[in-house]
């Protein structure tokens, strides 16, 4: 229902042959891709810089916007080998939560408490934790499994991401 929710809001679209690939990773390029046309739509009308990839203009939109910040996609457009890379639920949760601070959503939380309610909150890098905690309090991401382990190494799939776009959708409006 999230890709159906998504598609239809034209904030996802398929790999063609009428499919989505809703179990594929989704990658930096892909990522970009959605958010841009969701919170950059109009930055997006007026960017006139190079694009030799069909990702270029998205990753670089992107990038000005500050959606990169704290990922390993962040002044890595021209580089095919990254963009073509699956994105890490980590960096997926920091690229919502940068949407979030483009948006100038306000949330009310404190970072070591929720990650206190995170079985693997060890694992959760210093430069990751405010955005984790900040998509796990808004709803956005959840955890892997019963016990709401992040597992933050681990790629997204295209589904998944679908429901990160459907979940900011429902928050930002």
């Amino acid at each position: 229902s999230y890709v159906d929710k998504a598609a239809e809001a034209g904030r996802v679209a398929g790999i063609g042959g009428c499919l989505f690939g809703v179990d594929n990773e989704v990658t930096y390029a892909e990522f970009c891709t959605m958010l841009v046309r969701a919170y950059c739509s109009d930055e997006l009308s007026a960017y006139s810089g190079p694009a030799p990839e069909w990702y270029t203009s998205y990753g670089n939109v992107a990038q000005e916007a500050g959606l990169l910040e704290h990922t390993d996609a962040k002044g890595m457009i021209g580089d095919a080998v990254t963009m073509n890379r699956p994105v890490s639920r980590f960096d997926m949760a920091q690229m919502a939560y940068n949407v979030l601070l483009k948006e100038d959503i306000k949330l009310d939380f404190d970072t070591e408490t929720v990650l206190a309610g995170i079985p693997d909150q060890d694992s959760i890098m210093t430069v990751d934790r405010e955005a984790v905690a900040g998509v796990v309090t808004a709803g956005i991401i959840g955890g892997v499994d019963d016990r709401g382990t992040f597992d933050g190494f681990s790629f997204m799939t295209r589904g998944q991401a679908a429901v990160v776009m459907s979940r900011l959708s429902e928050l930002l409006g």
